[in-house]
């Protein structure tokens, strides 16, 4: 439920206000649920091998310069070694423009990607009009829709610290998915901790946002996270 930069999100300002109430209540207490469920994930999933089939998704990240940040590019190089053949199905990047971009962050990645070279023969999907997690898979699931592809199982690639909040996020729109963490392991530099500890604020959010909508049957609300 990541509020819209571009326009003031009620929804959004309200169910986060909502979840620091929850964490003031709960002393701190859902927060730390969650914080342990992030750290647990990020730990826990390991690399696996893709079929040769489906849907490959990277996420989008912000754009530093118009170029992927680091952490961008090692989803997207993740990608390119699982998108090597005999891989023959689809790869999906996704991301808007945000912040003072002037490309889309699906653009960017596919600019950084030598795709001719990874693969020739590689159905490439850009999704150039979210702004968040959320959206991402929203729109993902659109453009899965509009493939024919309503069964598609989907293997996620995206960092770690990143990977709870798309398996949160992937199973409440109803997405057959695999999650795949673009690096080895889980890096313990101080940037990276700063993630999970956002993270678990951000999972705790969608969780309240959501069980909100439920109890007060807000179809609005709801139709964004179902």
């Amino acid at each position: 439920m990541t509020p819209n930069p571009r326009q003031l999100d009620w929804d959004g300002l309200f169910t986060i206000t909502l979840t620091v109430a929850v964490v003031l209540a709960t002393f701190g207490l859902a927060y730390l649920y969650w914080l342990k469920r992030v750290i647990g994930t990020a730990r826990a999933v390991h690399a696996s091998r893709t079929e040769n089939s489906g849907w490959l998704v990277v996420p989008g990240k912000r754009l530093i310069g118009n170029r992927p940040d680091a952490d961008f590019r090692q989803r997207l190089d993740r990608a390119a070694t699982l998108a090597r053949p005999p891989f023959a199905g689809r790869l999906a990047i996704l991301g808007g423009r945000t912040a003072n971009a002037t490309l889309s962050e699906a653009q960017a990645g596919a600019d950084y990607l030598e795709l001719s070279v990874i693969n020739p023969d590689l159905s490439l999907i850009l999704e150039g009009q979210s702004r968040n997690t959320l959206t991402n898979l929203r729109n993902l699931r659109e453009l899965a829709n509009r493939e024919n592809d309503r069964q598609a199982r989907f293997l996620i690639v995206s960092n770690r610290y990143h990977l709870a909040r798309l398996g949160l996020m992937a199973a409440s729109l109803g997405l057959r998915h695999r999650l795949e963490p673009a690096e080895p392991r889980l890096s313990h530099r101080a940037a990276t901790l700063v993630q999970l500890a956002r993270e678990g604020f951000f999972c705790l959010w969608f969780v309240v946002g959501k069980e909100w909508a439920t109890i007060t049957r807000n179809r609005r609300m709801l139709a964004r996270v179902t």
